[in-house]
């Protein structure tokens, strides 16, 4: 376990060399071995894993390799998750995001899209966020189904803190998984990184209800990126709850999802809509962050970056995050730094 842990804490060039080695021998230990002589003392030195393990045994918590989920690992996931609970073989995942400040609407249908599931033996993934999160765990256990909570936080925390009931729930009866250590407190730059392992580990991805900026439409937007199905509940037009997941069905990103409908049927002209294929090019927005990066010597805080784009704090994060699976840039600390 300490190399795993070493292993999911390691950034850079070391970590690339490292994460080579392990996918080709599937043992974490022989990829330290395989690179030991390769870089620094500093970046080969296991005080830091073994602070980390000590912190698992006082939480009672594991890490797991994240290849037990089957999702691609182009996606540049990362190889190891920490979790509570226990992992479970069901018929499929998936996952079902949305607002945080739903409408009773929104509450009813994900209740009984999480109820559906569980009979169908489906796992329900969602990220344990007030709301449509909540709803979408609640449901999903009280129908006496399997249940998978991905947190943007180290694993001890439970935010927000008024869902403890229900993280205790999971950790007995599902899973709670999350790629920080214990002791990483939720920030605005770890929950929209959270959403791309919500869509990584589902088999589709429904949008329940998100407003204009909703963090629900990053997930969409990596869904379609992984190739998943991605649904979308239609909403009142008059609903700003709504505007995100209408949006969706408009642009013919998403098929339109019903309480009831776990698969599309081929012949329903509802789901004709023509789906966009992700794009590989990269995007305007990206290319600006870039810009800016490459004209500070190709490293600059975080919040530095933010404040010059001027995007709000749920898009930013999302372009950096594209960036890092791009293999373009990398945050190391407080920092973003450009892969040479």
């Amino acid at each position: 376990m300490i190399y795993q842990i070493w292993l999911s804490l390691l950034k850079g060039d070391a970590a690339a060399a490292a994460r080579r080695s392990y996918l080709e021998t599937g043992d974490a230990k022989a990829a330290y071995h395989a690179v030991r002589d390769m870089f620094s003392a500093a970046e080969t030195d296991l005080s830091e894993a073994q602070a980390v393990y000590k912190a698992c045994e006082r939480t009672s918590c594991g890490i797991m390799p994240s290849s037990v989920f089957g999702y691609n690992e182009g996606s540049r996931l990362p190889l190891f998750l920490y979790y509570k609970g226990s992992f479970k073989e069901t018929a499929s995942r998936a996952a079902l995001v949305g607002a945080r400040r739903c409408t009773e609407y929104g509450r009813s249908v994900t209740l009984d899209l999480a109820s559906d599931l569980a009979k169908h033996n489906i796992a329900v993934v969602s990220g344990l966020a007030k709301g449509v999160d909540a709803y979408a765990h609640t449901g999903c256990i009280d129908a006496g189904g399997y249940t998978i909570a991905v947190l943007g936080c180290g694993i001890d925390y439970c935010y927000p803190p008024e869902n403890k009931p229900l993280y205790k729930r999971i950790a007995e009866t599902g899973l709670i998984v999350s790629e920080y250590p214990p002791g990483t407190r939720p920030s605005s730059f770890t929950f929209p990184r959270r959403n791309r392992i919500i869509a990584a580990l589902s088999d589709t991805v429904t949008v329940v209800e998100a407003g204009k900026k909703s963090g629900a439409l990053i997930t969409a937007e990596y869904a379609l990126k992984y190739q998943k199905k991605l649904f979308a509940v239609p909403g009142r037009i008059d609903s700003k709850e709504s505007t995100g997941c209408n949006r969706l069905l408009a642009d013919g990103k998403a098929f339109v999802f019903m309480p009831g409908c776990l698969t599309p049927k081929e012949d329903d002209a509802q789901l004709s809509l023509p789906l966009e294929e992700p794009s590989d090019a990269l995007s305007a927005e990206c290319a600006k962050l870039v810009m800016i990066v490459k004209r500070n010597s190709g490293k600059m805080p975080i919040s530095e970056l933010r404040d010059r784009t001027g995007a709000d704090s749920t898009h930013f994060f999302d372009l950096v995050t594209e960036l890092e699976l791009r293999d373009m840039a990398e945050t190391r600390g407080n920092e973003i730094w450009l892969r040479r």
